[in-house]
């Protein structure tokens, strides 16, 4: 996957560029500044369904991602307290509050994060993001 993507928030259009370097993707903010990219991996866990991983200040983020022809849906863990439910479910290893940075979830293995985000996603019909991918 590479390209321009474009992602709608309200009314107004965010455009970014997604590029692949070696192993990993960038993605490059496209509002005129010099840009050294936000690196991202992506892993298929099937059905056009993949797990974004980057690096923030050390930590992992992740978030599902789902390719249907030239659009992406975007779907996060939030970590807010209505996901507390996941742990209960067994989705979720632990669920901490964490002054601050917020809440903190944990999970043990890339299955249980699939099967997590595959919850979500039914769960929440709604994507945290859109973007469209310019051909």
């Amino acid at each position: 996957m590479s390209g321009t993507s474009r992602q709608r928030i309200g009314n107004r259009v965010k455009r970014a560029t997604v590029r692949r370097d070696g192993d990993h993707y960038v993605q490059l903010t496209d509002i005129g500044v010099s840009d050294t990219g936000d690196p991202f991996l992506l892993k298929s866990i099937g059905d056009n369904y993949y797990i974004a991983q980057k690096v923030d200040n050390s930590l992992f983020i992740y978030d599902l991602v789902r390719i249907n022809g030239n659009i992406v849906y975007q779907y996060g863990l939030p970590c807010a307290d209505e996901d507390r439910k996941f742990v209960a479910q067994g989705l979720i290893d632990s669920f901490a509050v964490d002054s601050p940075g917020g809440n903190k979830c944990t999970v043990s293995s890339l299955e249980k994060l699939a099967r997590l985000f595959r919850a979500i996603a039914a769960e929440r019909s709604q994507p945290q993001g859109m973007y469209g991918i310019d051909p």
